[in-house]
């Protein structure tokens, strides 16, 4: 295993603090269109140096599911106004997210380059003259599999880990399924249908990890826990405006649009989002 590649935050990067519940909701959103913008970036790059030296490349080979960059670190505290993490008592989520001793920086993506594929890929793009589109797409895919923010270290390794996890199986399966290897034309992997599927199977699987929890007397993490299944379940246990779905596509929607149109014509917008 490679070792994990580390840079500094933006000195001008903001730590967004508020009610730990409010925090969480915004990270199960956000790491949802992390996940789906990581997705096109990796199947664009793909089909780009493709096109640019006659290659055949599967763009679920170049990710690993797990993280290799991470921007941030977490910290540890002993000062009287950081508080220990007490997994079993109520209202956590009401508690700044940032008063905690024991902080983490928690991947929105947590996905990342096979090693051995960012090095073939780097050197294809080399070769190509510094192609300014796929030097793009490539630092894209570092930032987003390096993205974080500063959670407390018991969400980091507990309910986050659960979605962790997630992203690992299915951005195999949903770039797997990408690949039309006769035409060479990618199919998308932003579209409702996927994104309906994400946020139906982080239903199911959080909300095995909420039963864990619950039988273990452990409330203040069902708490957390139930800000997560807010965001994947319209009925869920925590009052949310918007419907998950068409947010993050609505959101990922512009943003694709942008990449494309910035291509000149390199990049078909029908062949990334639908």
């Amino acid at each position: 295993m490679g070792k994990r590649k580390h840079d500094e935050i933006s000195p001008t990067a903001v730590n967004f603090a508020g009610p730990l519940g409010q925090r969480l909701v915004n990270h199960a959103h956000s790491r949802l269109t992390h996940f789906f913008y990581f997705l096109f970036s990796v199947s664009a790059l793909c089909k780009r140096i493709d096109d640019l030296d006659g290659g055949k490349t599967n763009p679920a080979d170049i990710v690993k599911p797990i993280a290799t960059h991470q921007i941030g670190v977490g910290f540890k505290s002993s000062r009287i106004e950081h508080r220990a993490f007490d997994k079993k008592a109520t209202g956590l989520v009401y508690q700044n997210s940032s008063d905690f001793s024991q902080m983490d920086a928690a991947h929105f993506c947590n996905l990342g380059f096979d090693e051995h594929y960012q090095s073939s890929i780097y050197s294809r793009i080399m070769a190509q003259h510094n192609d300014a589109l796929a030097i793009r797409l490539y630092e894209h895919i570092k930032k987003f599999a390096g993205d974080t923010q500063l959670l407390p270290k018991r969400i980091n390794i507990g309910p986050d880990r659960i979605i962790d996890q997630l992203h690992g199986v299915l951005a195999k399966r949903f770039l797997t399924a990408s690949r039309t290897p006769v035409t060479g034309v990618p199919m998308p992997v932003v579209t409702s249908a996927l994104i309906a599927t994400y946020l139906a199977e982080a239903l199911i699987v959080m909300s095995d990890y909420r039963d864990q929890l619950e039988r273990s007397g452990d409330d203040g993490l069902v708490e957390c826990v139930d800000c997560y299944i807010s965001v994947y379940n319209p009925m869920g246990p925590v009052l949310r405006s918007g419907d998950s779905n068409e947010t993050a596509h609505a959101h990922l929607r512009g943003a694709i649009w942008g990449e494309c149109a910035a291509s000149n014509g390199a990049l078909n917008y029908n062949h990334y989002l639908s």
